[in-house]
């Protein structure tokens, strides 16, 4: 009889984790990809789960923020592959441990001049209900500068300006078109990007 209690009792504590665990997809529709400023991912648990859709690109797993920074793979682990998507990571409770996991990708420059880097915060608690459920938020066309301040949870330059507004008025977008499968399609222009160490690029959408 105890037995078939404990079983029970694991059943049911494994059906609860299972019903409270989240799956985020990164970069919602727009996936994983270059180009974009990635605002760290919260409220997530062990248990939960990253999506990563992808073309060109990989998925490494960096060792720390710093490295993260800077662009540094030489102690990164790369988790997925060129063409291995969708590839999905679990949350684990070493990286609830941990507190943050960093990931990036390592082909050419899309970590350094494509932004394409990601902080996910890993919360301990898995039993009191969360405050928020967990999700990807992206911006279009951002400079280093005003990526990190759009990451920070900022909403202006230090001189008032409030840099997300004036990013959304130096992208141009077409009107919307009715495709053949009944879909609205917008394309995006995005305003310059200032590469280093020198040169200017659009990004489209």
């Amino acid at each position: 009889m105890k037995s078939i209690f404990l079983l029970t009792l694991f059943a049911s504590a494994s059906l609860v984790a299972s019903q409270q665990s989240r799956s985020v997809k990164v970069g919602n529709d727009v996936g994983w990809t270059d180009g974009l400023c990635y605002r760290p991912i919260s409220n997530v648990r062990p248990g939960d789960s990253l999506i990563f859709e992808f073309g060109g690109h990989d998925v490494v797993k960096m060792d720390s923020e710093q490295n993260l920074e800077d662009c540094n793979f030489s102690n990164g682990v790369t988790v997925a592959q060129v063409g291995s998507a969708p590839f999905e990571y679990i949350i684990t409770e070493e990286d609830a441990v941990e507190g943050s996991i960093f990931f990036a990708c390592s082909i050419g420059a899309h970590c350094s001049q494509g932004l394409q880097r990601l902080i996910v915060n890993v919360d301990m608690d898995t039993i009191e209900e969360r405050p928020e459920t967990p999700s990807s938020e992206y911006i279009l066309g951002m400079s280093e500068t005003g990526c990190s301040l759009f990451q920070s949870g900022a909403t202006n330059d230090g001189e008032g300006n409030d840099f997300l507004i004036s990013n959304t008025l130096s992208s141009e977008c077409t009107d919307p078109v009715l495709d053949e499968s009944n879909i609205y399609q917008v394309s995006c222009l995005s305003g310059p990007i200032t590469l280093t160490p020198g040169g200017v690029i659009n990004s489209a959408r």
